[in-house]
């Protein structure tokens, strides 16, 4: 459940207020960073990712279901997501929206995939 001050940021954001949405990335933004970095294991991949997710929280605002958290995955929902990637990558196949191997940090840590 999302708490009562990011609930207002967000009510605050669709409102307009800009400096909301700023407060909205500064409170999750080393988590949000964090969790790309783990997933991806290159610093500026890292960095695009979190500027991509919240690009498109601002984007997708609207759509924003204040009975589910704003944070990023904890370390057990990471472990499902690779888990459920794992298949794909150890045959040395991407998710569709990747380019190529550059952008998947698996293909450069594969102890990830246990």
């Amino acid at each position: 459940m999302s708490d009562p001050t990011t609930l207002e940021w967000v009510n605050a954001a669709l409102e307009g207020n800009q400096d909301a949405f700023a407060d909205i990335v500064t409170a999750y933004q080393d988590s949000v960073y964090n969790l790309c970095y783990r997933m991806l294991g290159e610093r500026s991949e890292a960095e695009d990712a979190a500027q991509e997710a919240f690009l498109r929280a601002y984007l997708n605002l609207t759509r924003y279901d204040a009975a589910r958290s704003f944070k990023a995955l904890d370390k057990g929902e990471v472990a499902q997501l690779l888990a459920k990637t794992a298949p794909v990558a150890a045959k040395g196949e991407f998710e569709l929206y990747k380019t190529s191997n550059n952008f998947d940090g698996t293909a450069h840590n594969p102890q990830w995939l246990g």
